[in-house]
């Protein structure tokens, strides 16, 4: 059962169990009055031993308390619709704000992996620069620097599987960096880590 319908049936036991002897003596109050109104006798209570009375007192009973229980039974689905009414409009504040927070959190972290992808694009272009002269490793090294900054100052943004790609993209470009003085550089790895990157990133983004 959903919690507005249980919230119902927890309303309508309540209501019964409050309100079973006000009801009873509203009845028999009603038929006390109408009775000296209409007819001026004394209506006893049930189970007197005068079988006219008793039968009189039923007659009026059966017009009286269907009036009592339809004004009961209003009142209660009165009150039921109110309480159904407050708990739609809580649910519904409540999806609204979590929409909103969830946006937010998607634009910050749509925010954030470009920049990470910005940043694996300028490390490939400083390695490329390291073909030319391999000795020159500063922008390589700022490079690799920006990206771990990355993923390391937006952890709430950033996932675990796509800050260990991006570990990995600069764990390759630091191997690439140190054989680049003496060795022909091969470029592969870390492109294939930044393509494994920038693919799992756009998962997250979209799904």
């Amino acid at each position: 059962n959903s919690p507005i319908v249980e919230e119902v049936r927890k309303q309508v036991e309540s209501a019964i169990a409050e309100n079973q002897k006000n009801i009873l003596a509203g009845i028999q109050k009603a038929v006390s009055e109408a009775v000296e109104t209409k007819y001026k006798v004394v209506v006893a209570q049930l189970g007197t031993d005068n079988p006219k009375k008793d039968s009189h007192l039923l007659q009026i009973m059966l017009v009286v308390v269907p009036v009592l229980l339809t004004v009961g039974l209003g009142w209660w689905v009165t009150r039921s619709q109110t309480e159904i009414t407050r708990k739609i409009d809580e649910q519904k504040q409540d999806l609204t704000t979590r929409l909103a927070l969830t946006q937010e959190y998607q634009k910050r972290k749509l925010d954030v992996y470009q920049g990470c992808t910005k940043d694996m694009s300028i490390l490939l272009q400083a390695l490329e620069v390291l073909r030319v002269d391999a000795t020159d490793q500063k922008a390589s090294s700022d490079a690799v620097h920006d990206l771990y900054d990355c993923h390391q100052n937006n952890p709430l943004y950033v996932t675990n599987d796509v800050a260990q790609l991006l570990s990995k993209v600069e764990g390759d470009a630091t191997a690439v960096m140190q054989k680049a003085p003496k060795d022909e550089m091969n470029m592969d790895t870390v492109e294939r880590d930044v393509v494994a990157a920038e693919k799992r990133m756009l998962e997250e983004l979209t799904a």
